[in-house]
């Protein structure tokens, strides 16, 4: 409808009014747009036209609200993306967002033979695509480089020599020798009378004596007495050496010895290297010097001059030999050792082996040979020093074994090996304590308070067994640390028991190289007799042995022997 005034308003931009078509995809950002206008005022068909006009304002200020203000009306973010396509050498990004061209332009799709190739033709080099090309100047023409190889030869012909180099020029050279004797170019020399000369018109030189006498150009030397001189004025000198009877043997002194005396003749002096017998009065006109030693026959002692004074010492040779040392008695993990005797300062040393199969002194004299023997086998050697005096002898127990202490054995860890005089002991077999791997016990106690076990107070090697079967016998109780040993079958094997305080005692002297210990206090089997309320233990912490309440809690490590 019109107004008062004739006029009507059209309202454009409602996308609810539309009648065709969608008015949002209308791309108002990418062209120009005019609005054409035609009326019925009848209501028909039949339209007049009224005139075009650009739009120029509100679309627009429709599409920048929509770009200003991101709202996604359909709420799907997929639509607002831009996807980029390649169409032959043109590349696009859709919605409005532009195209370029390729410049690579790989027409059949092949990256391979953009690729370029090197190849020779004759002696031009090439880079295909039109890459270029160059002469290689060096022209084989045969293709051989062997051929480029000069040879030099020569070759003889009486006084000419010809050298020729391969394919190049060669020269002759004239060597003659007009005489064609080679040794004429030879010079000698040669005298004669007082001429010297050399050959080949070498020169002469004259060597003058005047008095044409070669022979008095020689001087002599002669002695008369003392005095010694020599010829043509040479001069003289006094021999220092006066041999009034003109026999020089008799200057040299002979050495002799007798009986412990040792002489050297023309007065040369006497002295002693051994102890020999002389009377008493044979002595006393001796002229003694410090450190001599005779045998008084007539006291039949041992006189000595010491400090310018005779001392005696009766029934005692001298000097005695040096007292033995064969060294400790020792295991060896292994077959080989070296011996560890000392060294004599009186008498000489020998080595033998007492008993024992298979053993080997390398050296029997050498303090410190070598000796080999076989595993599990005890050797007895003896280490003696003799003299003249008499022979003084030591021995040492050799053992050799595949296993030392802190090894696995026979179902626990080698604790000890039994030595000489240990109860137990058997001389030529291998003996000792095995540990069990680790405690029994970390808080078990001694038990039997109040009473008295007959036969448990053994304390040495060995004793051990029997304490820990009459403490069980006492029926004590099952947890007790007795009990609890007796008890242990610890692989495979079920002889274990408490030991003594000198087992538990070897256990601690070797606790690093067993392993497993605490530092805390280990049970014995050992009761205290005086006290029936307590037993003997030991710590591991600073090794010392005392009694312990029966009845409270400390550490149990069991034993066996092998």
């Amino acid at each position: 409808m019109a107004n008062n005034l004739g006029l009507f308003t059209i309202e454009i931009g409602n996308p609810a009014l539309v009648l065709s078509g969608n008015f949002e995809d209308i791309a108002w950002g990418t062209d120009i747009y005019f609005m054409k206008m035609e009326i019925d005022e009848n209501a028909g068909t039949n339209f007049t036209e009224m005139g075009t006009t650009q739009l120029l304002s509100v679309p627009y200020a429709l599409y920048a609200e929509n770009t200003a203000h991101p709202e996604d009306a359909d709420a799907d973010p997929q639509n607002e993306l831009q996807s980029i396509t390649k169409t032959g050498s043109t590349v696009t990004l859709s919605d409005g967002g532009g195209s370029f061209t390729d410049e690579v332009d790989d027409a059949d799709a092949d990256p391979a033979n953009e690729l370029q190739q090197l190849n020779r033709v004759g002696y031009t080099v090439s880079l295909s695509q039109a890459g270029g090309s160059f002469t290689d100047e060096v022209n084989d023409a045969d293709n051989d480089p062997s051929n480029e190889i000069q040879n030099l030869d020569n070759s003889k012909n009486g006084n000419l020599v010809t050298m020729n180099i391969s394919s190049g020029s060669g020269t002759t050279i004239d060597v003659s020798d007009t005489d064609d004797n080679p040794a004429n170019e030879l010079q000698v020399l040669e005298q004669s009378d007082l001429q010297v000369s050399l050959s080949q018109g070498g020169g002469t030189i004259n060597i003058a004596d005047y008095d044409n006498d070669a022979s008095n150009e020689l001087q002599t030397l002669s002695k008369t007495d003392n005095v010694v001189s020599l010829s043509q004025s040479g001069g003289t000198f006094i021999d220092e050496v006066d041999d009034a009877d003109p026999d020089p043997t008799n200057e040299i002194q002979t050495v002799s010895e007798q009986n412990y005396e040792v002489t050297l003749s023309l007065g040369g002096g006497t002295f002693m290297t051994g102890v020999k017998s002389y009377t008493q009065a044979e002595i006393d006109a001796l002229s003694p010097y410090n450190g001599l030693t005779v045998i008084n026959s007539t006291t039949n002692c041992i006189n000595y001059y010491s400090m310018n004074n005779w001392y005696e010492a009766c029934g005692t040779c001298f000097p005695q030999p040096t007292q033995a040392n064969a060294g400790n008695d020792t295991i060896v993990d292994g077959s080989t050792l070296n011996l560890y005797a000392n060294m004599p300062d009186a008498g000489d040393g020998q080595w033998t082996i007492l008993s024992g199969e298979g053993g080997v002194l390398a050296d029997p004299s050498d303090p410190q040979t070598e000796f080999s023997g076989i595993f599990w086998n005890t050797y007895k050697l003896l280490w003696e020093i003799s003299n003249p005096c008499g022979t003084s002898i030591d021995t040492v127990s050799v053992t050799f074994v595949e296993f030392m202490i802190g090894d696995p054995y026979q179902g626990g860890i080698i604790a000890y090996f039994l030595q000489p005089g240990d109860p137990g002991y058997i001389d030529g077999e291998i003996h000792g304590i095995i540990a069990a791997p680790t405690d029994q016990c970390s808080g078990c106690q001694w038990g039997c308070n109040m009473t008295i076990i007959l036969g448990a107070d053994g304390t040495a090697l060995g004793t051990g067994y029997q304490n820990t079967l009459d403490i069980v016998a006492a029926n004590c109780g099952s947890s007790t640390a007795a009990n609890i040993c007796n008890n242990l079958e610890l692989n495979e094997y079920n002889d274990w028991f408490l030991p003594s305080t000198d087992e538990l005692n070897k256990l601690y002297l070797s606790k690093e190289l067993i392993g497993g210990f605490s530092d805390d206090e280990y049970w014995s089997s050992t009761e205290y007799e005086p006290d029936t309320d307590y037993s003997w233990g030991q710590s591991f912490l600073n090794g010392g042995q005392g009694t312990l309440p029966r009845n409270i809690n400390f550490h149990v490590r069991a034993i066996r022997y092998f």
